[in-house]
């Protein structure tokens, strides 16, 4: 019988149920179709070889390669389906297959088997461990999922052996083999749009495999399984996008795990920001902290030596432990807010500095709070320049910083020294060692950087700075700069002195980007994966507000928003959920929670999830100037719509009907009250409607069903459109 040779491209991960769906599935192919089919794959070569069956040989896999290609190709010349089984992992491997099918003038497909890391293994242990565990979970690791680069590559189907019975699967993927087969030859159309579930599923499954890849003592797998599978049962049903998936698993994660201890592989980096009022001896502490300085590191700006004090963010790093600590030195000045709590963004532990000789001072408290709000969890407390007072003195601004602190803080060590004479480094390191944990980054998603520094190197190009705030980023990828769109192509990568290939959210990275000037990237601005953020102007959000905030939050208040590493003017309007309207709050207290809209005076970058920090810098520095932090919910091009409430009141003045009467007081105009027919009014302890206008003043008809008395009142709550 003559037929189209084809050949069927299985991916996954091993023991994922490719083999045993693969002879059903040529079974079905010959006994039901007609169609001559044969599974091929290096397994079946492999057994061939006594001793290679037993112990995996490295160096005779070339061999066992070069049969199972030369099979396929004579399989395919005599007009076989041919399915190879194999893991085909990388995009280079089914490259090379498809490139082997052209050659035997053999059409192609792909097939993925999305099966999960966890069922994989059990079913692994379940036929006593063929596969070491340690392989799966780096294949795992290691798997390029078909489809997200390149239009051939595009699976013609997904199937996950643990959720669907076998019979069906052989019966789904016989059916996409003979379309496949039909449309060969013919111009590939576009697939449908997918599904943003799958995009979670990819999303999700790479974030737990990053988990096991990175922490090797991992005990809790069925435990972050369960969350994955939950964040999946919500993204069928909601709108989760793949970034929010991560972030929400992340966070999740960081929960379950803050409590166990944890071993992750290599050093892992982590930010520790310096904090405090100015002249409190920040940079003199990093300094005898530091081994490696690095951008605007140790003031050597030439307005802060001028100034005597920091005026930018400085980074710089020491090892500590099995921690590559990169630190952060923040202004303390306070017109230089914005750049201590830019800072604030990116730290995962922060050192609050308090001189000895002046104790807390407005910038101590402010740094506080802004540290609170951001939700740094982890803080030590240095009391600097405590070799200049006496035993005493140095007890009571210990006892007053005890009592400022926050209860997130109450229990934050306390650490006399003097970076000057080299006293009290050493403990501070013990605590601030005893104090950090190994962090959970956002290592799968779309790369995102915000840009903390960009400036030209004669003979390089431009370099850009900053934290991996989610995701990675190689050498040769295109990136974008947002807002603005700029695009261009990563060169060289370099974290601390030494260049890297690959980088990874958490890493503090230097950037080398041919196609831009440093005036087309700034402080603030993203550089992430083309095409997955874009700026906005109005971010709708859940509201906390400081405890120390003591002034009007009213519609339209003026104040700046801590975007990343942005601090951008914008208009604050409260309002408050009621059903399906969202009402504006007259004015906003201390302590309160409420949502906002901010109206941004320039696009930005925001994604939901994100915490931003709220401020006055237009208040007097001796005041508390942090507003509050707002987690956004909502980022739009436009205007959200927003109502005013408003309570009308009006008296019973003539009962009309049974059941009806006329009301005055509610509306100034029969236009005002032909507005509201259909509205419920309040009538003491039950409701009525209105039914009409009534004259040209303003009374209404009402409908109540009940006796009401002439004089008695009645209420009605209206909702006119409040324009931002």
């Amino acid at each position: 019988m003559e037929t189209k040779p084809f050949l069927l491209i299985f991916s996954g991960i091993p023991s994922s149920g490719k083999t045993t769906i693969a002879q059903r599935l040529g079974l079905e192919l010959e006994e039901k179709h007609g169609i001559p089919a044969i599974v091929i794959g290096s397994d079946q070569f492999r057994s061939m070889i006594p001793l290679h069956s037993r112990r995996f040989d490295p160096e005779r896999e070339p061999f066992v390669k070069e049969l199972t290609l030369s099979a396929i190709t004579q399989a395919l010349k005599r007009g076989y389906v041919v399915i190879n089984d194999d893991m085909n992992y990388y995009v280079s491997m089914r490259k090379e297959l498809s490139q082997l099918a052209k050659s035997a003038g053999a059409g192609f497909a792909v097939i993925h088997f999305d099966t999960s890391l966890r069922d994989a293994l059990q079913w692994n242990e379940a036929r006593g461990k063929p596969i070491p565990q340690q392989l799966i979970e780096e294949i795992y690791n290691k798997l390029e999922e078909p489809g997200k680069e390149y239009r051939w590559d595009r699976p013609i189907v997904r199937v996950d052996p643990s959720s669907t019975k076998i019979e069906e699967i052989t019966r789904i993927l016989v059916d996409n083999t003979l379309h496949a087969m039909e449309r060969w030859g013919r111009p590939i159309k576009l697939a449908p749009p997918r599904h943003p579930y799958e995009d979670v599923d990819r999303a999700t499954r790479q974030a737990l495999g990053e988990l096991v890849k990175r922490f090797k003592s991992l005990d809790s797998l069925d435990q972050l399984s369960a969350i994955r599978r939950d964040i999946l049962r919500k993204a069928r049903h909601g709108s989760i996008t793949a970034n929010e998936a991560c972030r929400i698993f992340s966070e999740s994660v960081q929960k379950l795990l803050e409590s166990r201890p944890l071993k992750a592989s290599g050093s892992p980096v982590v930010h520790v920001g310096l904090f405090g009022h100015v002249d409190h001896g920040k940079t003199t502490l990093a300094a005898a902290l530091t081994e490696k300085p690095s951008t605007a590191s140790l003031d050597r700006l030439p307005e802060a030596q001028r100034r005597g004090m920091t005026v930018d963010i400085g980074f710089s790093a020491f090892k500590l432990g099995e921690y590559l600590v990169s630190l952060v030195d923040l202004p303390g000045h306070h017109s230089l807010v914005r750049q201590a709590t830019a800072g604030a963004s990116i730290v995962d532990a922060a050192i609050m500095v308090v001189a000895a000789d002046e104790g807390p001072q407005p910038q101590t408290l402010e740094h506080l709070s802004a540290l609170r709000h951001l939700d740094v969890k982890r803080m030590v407390v240095a009391v600097t320049k405590s070799d200049l007072v006496t035993s005493e003195r140095l007890a009571e601004t210990i006892s007053r910083i005890r009592k400022m602190l926050p209860d997130k803080y109450s229990r934050s060590p306390i650490v006399p020294v003097s970076a000057v004479k080299g006293l009290g480094i050493r403990e501070l390191k013990e605590e601030l060692h005893a104090i950090l944990t190994p962090p959970i980054r956002l290592w799968t998603g779309s790369f995102k950087m915000p840009v903390d520094h960009a400036f030209h190197v004669q003979g390089i190009g431009t370099v850009v700075t900053g934290t991996i705030q989610r995701g990675s980023v190689r050498q040769g990828d295109e990136v974008e700069v947002q807002p603005g769109g700029k695009k261009a192509r990563v060169r060289f990568i370099q974290m601390f002195g030494e260049d890297l290939k690959e980088a990874w959210a958490g890493d503090r990275v230097g950037i080398v980007v041919g196609e831009l000037r440093p005036s087309d990237v700034g402080r603030g601005q993203i550089l992430c994966a083309p095409g997955t953020l874009s700026p906005a102007q109005y971010v709708v959000g859940d509201v906390e507000i400081d405890e120390g905030y003591s002034h009007e939050l009213a519609p339209r208040t003026s104040m700046h928003v801590n975007v990343g590493l942005q601090m951008i003017p914008a208009q604050f309007t409260p309002f408050r959920e009621e059903g399906e309207t969202r009402s504006v709050v007259d004015d906003a207290h201390a302590g309160e929670r409420c949502g906002a809209v901010l109206k941004l005076q320039e696009a930005s970058v925001a994604e939901r999830g994100d915490r931003l920090l709220l401020m006055r810098i237009d208040l007097p520095p001796k005041s508390s100037r942090v507003v509050g932090s707002l987690v956004v919910t909502e980022i739009l091009s436009a205007a959200p719509t927003l109502f005013r409430k408003k309570l009308r009141e009006g008296v019973v003045a003539e009962k009309l009907d049974e059941g009806r009467f006329l009301v005055r007081g509610l509306f100034a105009s029969a236009s005002g009250a032909t507005r509201y027919v259909g509205s419920v009014v309040s009538c003491g302890e039950f409701d009525g409607r209105i039914i009409s206008a009534y004259g040209q003043d303003g009374g209404a008809l009402v409908e109540t069903g009940r006796d009401l008395s002439i004089g008695s009142k009645v209420s009605f709550v209206s909702f006119r459109r409040f324009e931002l």
